[in-house]
């Protein structure tokens, strides 16, 4: 009650304004169950989930209100009175998990409301989903031969409720983890993360694919041992139709993806040769049984 007098001329005129108030808290069974307060809880919708499944309650304190209505932002519609021992209105939670502001991502912030002497009033301020995110999404190995498998893995974050699919498969998968696949062709795959209220969120990696490579022509290991000799002493690689240019970076980087498929036989060797001062070739190198 806030009470003042106005006037001109020694004259005056006493105004009272008398201001409801209401109080609020959460009551979940414990012993400890805080302070009353006047400004709304801030939680997430897990939060709210994780209250409700313990039988909390929100305890609206009222002397002169015997009831309420409760819901969600504009749908204030449930009703509830004050019990007969005190001046106590309780409001379950578990009344609005099937909400769609709980039971679905939020892509801006919810109100948890009252309506009271006419007005309605936040308790609970439900904040918004943060928006879901791709941490990685990668192929293992990035270039095959025709009729091998890569890996795709992936990584998200903040994709609780939110659909994955990776495309051109079609296919569902989990937020995190990893598939294989054998595509004919060179293939861009596309990990997609979908949720109502937001534009999908994408991230592409190509697979490329190659025609198997030629294995005629291998080495004994004696052999092999003999061309290291010669490409000490500065000899080319002539025998070997695979020879590359003298780019290091660009080359050496194009080769080793290239032995991925010897790699997996266990019996090839990458080797640089020194073609003349400040000038190097790389070469792979197959030998018919593998080396010891």
């Amino acid at each position: 009650r806030v009470t003042c007098s106005l006037g001109p001329d020694g004259r005056s005129v006493n105004i009272v304004l008398d201001l409801p108030r209401i109080w609020w808290r959460l009551e979940d069974g414990r012993p400890d169950l805080g302070a009353w307060r006047d400004t709304p809880f801030v939680m997430t919708r897990e939060e709210f989930r994780n209250h409700a499944y313990v039988d909390a309650a929100l305890s609206v304190l009222s002397k002169r209100q015997s009831s309420v209505r409760a819901g969600f932002d504009d749908q204030v519609e449930q009703p509830y009175s004050r019990t007969i021992e005190d001046n106590r209105i309780l409001i379950p939670l578990d009344h609005f998990v099937d909400h769609a502001q709980i039971d679905r991502r939020l892509t801006e912030e919810a109100h948890f409301c009252v309506e009271w002497a006419g007005e309605k009033l936040p308790l609970i301020r439900i904040s918004a989903d943060p928006v879901p995110e791709i941490l990685t999404f990668m192929s293992d190995p990035p270039m095959i031969f025709r009729g091998h498998e890569a890996v795709l893995r992936w990584a998200t974050r903040n994709a609780q409720g939110v659909r994955v699919r990776i495309d051109p498969i079609n296919r569902f998968v989990e937020s995190e983890g990893s598939i294989r696949v054998e595509p004919a062709a060179t293939t861009r795959f596309t990990l997609r993360l979908m949720s109502p209220g937001i534009d999908d969120v994408t991230s592409s990696v190509e697979v490329t694919v190659r025609s198997r490579p030629d294995t005629q022509g291998l080495m004994t290991p004696n052999q092999f041992s003999e061309k290291v000799k010669e490409i000490q002493n500065g000899v080319f690689l002539e025998y070997y139709r695979g020879h590359l240019a003298e780019d290091i970076t660009e080359e050496a980087n194009r080769l080793r993806k290239v032995t991925q498929y010897w790699e997996r036989e266990g019996i090839v060797l990458l080797v640089a040769a020194k073609i003349k001062p400040g000038v190097f070739a790389y070469y792979a190198v197959r030998t018919s049984e593998p080396l010891r």
